[in-house]
């Protein structure tokens, strides 16, 4: 049937997005593995533990057991309010794939749409959320691997700060200073109060 070469492409796509994409771990790749990817990035999103996906599967063939199966994964609602300046349109919440033999596959593709949609950086977190170690004036230096980094420069007025917002996943990058400021824990406030503003509008 013309919907199994339609999946058998889209597998490929999928194994082929699963090796070159930086932020993920060939030795946890599996058969469920583009939707234990989308719990991470939403965790990413949401800066929570709980992500709140929702799976729901049905056959779209002649019999309710054999299938074929399509698959939708809904994001949680309040994921509405993080549309970034990207996102002209109201954000996407529902992704459903194409026709799958098995409901685990239908589940993956759907899985897979989704997190391509997250990449697109369409979404961005909560700033508060994102920032809130940096608006406490902690912060995590550069080449450390961290969502957000911190890097300094000092000259006679005193000390500037600026963050680094890296997160792949989301299609997030940007860097935002601080005025100059007499300690470091002050220009990282600083430099963190810019961001959010920034991030808000």
């Amino acid at each position: 049937p013309p919907f199994l070469g339609q999946t058998f492409a889209q597998a490929i796509k999928v194994a082929r997005w699963e090796k070159k994409a930086p932020w993920l771990n060939p030795v946890h790749a599996g058969s469920d593995y583009s939707m234990k990817e989308l719990n991470n990035v939403m965790k990413k999103l949401l800066r929570t533990l709980e992500t709140n996906l929702t799976y729901t599967n049905e056959s779209v063939g002649a019999s309710r057991t054999h299938g074929p199966f399509i698959a939708t994964v809904e994001l949680p609602n309040v994921v509405r309010n993080m549309g970034s300046r990207r996102c002209i349109d109201e954000p996407r919440l529902s992704f459903t794939s194409d026709p799958c033999p098995k409901i685990l596959e239908a589940k993956r593709k759907a899985a897979f749409m989704a997190i391509e949609y997250l990449s697109t950086g369409q979404l961005i977190p909560p700033a508060e959320k994102l920032l809130k170690s940096e608006l406490r004036g902690i912060w995590t230096e550069e080449g450390k691997g961290a969502d957000v980094e911190t890097f300094f420069e000092k000259d006679d007025v005193g000390v500037v700060a600026t963050l680094s917002i890296n997160i792949e996943e989301l299609g997030l990058s940007a860097t935002f200073s601080g005025p100059p400021c007499k300690s470091r824990r002050q220009a990282v406030r600083s430099a963190a109060e810019t961001a959010v503003m920034a991030l808000k509008t």
